[in-house]
């Protein structure tokens, strides 16, 4: 910058360090004389100083680049599955205020229903200890329903939880738990190399380095559930080492993000004991701890 009188000033500021992709920003610059020794701006002022403020430049600067290809369908298809839910939620909003309004109006009183739930209720309550009687000892022949059962029902969950989060209350919902987190992980080198095209593709282990803790209680917590998951193959013999091979990968990765500093051969060891059968019993997330 050239002043008045024609005495040159400058400023130096990291740029990488303050300024993300897609995000406006306000930078205040100290300026100082072209033969002065460089200083490194700071691009936040103290405005308690007491000494004469030397000459400032203010900018406004909005780094501009394009979505990688696979976000920016993801960001299509989302928004036209927001619309459609929208769509849905908006035409079938009246009926369902009329069923809510008018039902409890035609409803007989609740006394009436004492009338078969007491039964019901004497029966169930007597005949309940005989049924977990026959589930314990059939435990190894209910398992597997038990299993179907319990995955129909997650899986219920997850697609209701799923609609919810499509509406439009539950996007306001979900903005305000994960709004402060996506900010987080989107100013970080590996989330905006993972949303903008600034550069390769961020490696899933760099990925995970974003989110897994760095604080010892936080990474023994981890290493625990880690385990405790990995070694839940052995619920269903045989089944379970199926899921070995989709899980291996998955915890080689979060391993080798939170201890490949300090036990670089973690994740060797990590992925041999889950991909090999009957070696879960290995704890190698305690184990890095």
């Amino acid at each position: 910058v050239t002043f008045d009188n024609h005495e040159t000033l400058e400023a130096h500021c990291k740029l990488s360090l303050v300024v993300h992709v897609n995000e406006p920003k306000w930078l205040i610059l100290s300026l100082v004389p072209e033969s002065a020794p460089s200083i490194p701006s700071s691009p936040v002022r103290d405005e308690t100083d007491t000494e004469a403020h030397p000459p400032t430049l203010r900018l406004k600067l909005c780094l501009s680049g394009p979505y990688r290809p696979e976000i920016k369908a993801l960001m299509s298809v989302s928004g036209s599955w927001f619309q459609v839910v929208d769509a849905l939620a908006s035409t079938t909003s009246s009926t369902l205020t009329s069923i809510t309004s008018a039902w409890p109006n035609k409803l007989p009183t609740p006394k009436i229903f004492l009338v078969p739930t007491v039964p019901l209720a004497a029966v169930v309550v007597a005949i309940l200890p005989v049924l977990l009687g026959i589930m314990t000892v059939g435990l190894p022949f209910f398992l597997p329903i038990l299993v179907i059962i319990l995955t129909v029902a997650v899986t219920g969950l997850v697609m209701g939880t799923g609609l919810y989060l499509s509406s439009s209350s539950g996007r306001d919902t979900a903005s305000i738990v994960l709004g402060p987190i996506m900010s987080t992980f989107c100013a970080t080198s590996s989330g905006q190399r993972l949303l903008y095209e600034t550069g390769p593709r961020p490696s899933p282990v760099a990925l995970a380095e974003t989110v897994m803790p760095s604080d010892m209680i936080g990474q023994l917590i981890v290493s625990l559930v880690i385990d405790f998951i990995g070694s839940s193959s052995y619920l269903l013999p045989g089944v379970g080492e199926a899921f070995d091979v989709a899980w291996a990968p998955i915890q080689t990765i979060f391993l080798t993000a939170m201890y490949d500093k300090t036990m670089p051969s973690l994740k060797y060891i990590s992925f041999a004991e889950e991909i090999l059968p009957f070696t879960d019993v290995l704890p190698s997330g305690t184990l890095g701890w």
